[in-house]
């Protein structure tokens, strides 16, 4: 995948990560606003040529109708499929296009950075570093793999659950431990993958996952918390190895 591709993707997935943070359904006034931001970013980017086309499609087709296809399906279940729709549909362009050509605006703040970056950590480091390998890779690990463990969470029935009695999937759902393994889950995958992609071994995983395991030492003692939190751990380390793996 070449950097203008990355950056593309990193465009999206940036937008989504800022807008998506709620798991409520998007009202048509949010999808809007998302599909917009998308699409100027897009223009800002890549103008008005070339893959730019077909990536403004997939916003209209998979982003737009966020607001109806998340309450007819659910939220998780459509941002993950709108998620894949908006990274694979370009690619079938390719055929016609040879890829994504920068636009003369971010041509020239592209310039500006690299001038910078090269003042601050010298021209050899920085043209070591990947950037935007790199910043894809967090992103895919923050709201992207969050949203693809839910998906298998409430699949598998693992989500916590509240003690009150009830016999309503989303009254007993103990949503704010769900949300505070959101959080929990961005930052542990994102210190997995910066241990394995510096070379750091799987020593350091290990750890990671025991340092983890210890903070919630007591709530183990509810089966069905333990089970949740681990298969939660096992799949952020799974997704942060296959991740890491691309990069590398």
């Amino acid at each position: 995948m070449n950097a203008e591709y990355q950056i593309y993707l990193c465009l999206i997935l940036l937008s989504r990560l800022s807008l998506l943070s709620r798991d409520e359904a998007l009202s048509w006034r949010y999808a809007e606003l998302l599909t917009a931001i998308q699409i100027a970013l897009i223009v800002l980017a890549f103008g008005w040529q070339g893959m730019a086309i077909p990536a403004i499609v997939a916003v209209l087709l998979f982003t737009l109708p966020s607001a109806l296809l998340e309450n007819k399906l659910s939220v998780s279940g459509w941002r993950l499929i709108s998620a894949i729709g908006l990274a694979l549909f370009p690619a079938l362009f390719l055929f016609i296009w040879e890829g994504f050509t920068f636009s003369a605006l971010s041509e020239a703040l592209g310039q500006g950075i690299d001038k910078l970056a090269e003042l601050l950590v010298g021209p050899e480091q920085w043209g070591q570093l990947h950037v935007a390998s790199v910043l894809l890779a967090f992103l895919v690990l923050a709201n992207e793999v969050n949203i693809a463990m839910r998906v298998i969470l409430k699949a598998v029935n693992l989500v916590p659950k509240t003690r009150d009695g009830s016999g309503s999937e989303e009254e007993s759902t103990d949503n704010e431990e769900f949300n505070a393994g959101r959080v929990i889950g961005i930052l542990e995958r994102w210190l997995m993958f910066a241990v394995l992609a510096s070379g750091n071994g799987w020593g350091a995983l290990g750890f990671i996952i025991a340092a983890k395991g210890l903070v919630r030492l007591k709530k183990f003692a509810d089966n069905d918390f333990a089970e949740y939190m681990l298969v939660g751990t096992l799949l952020s380390a799974l997704f942060a190895i296959a991740v890491a793996t691309c990069y590398g």
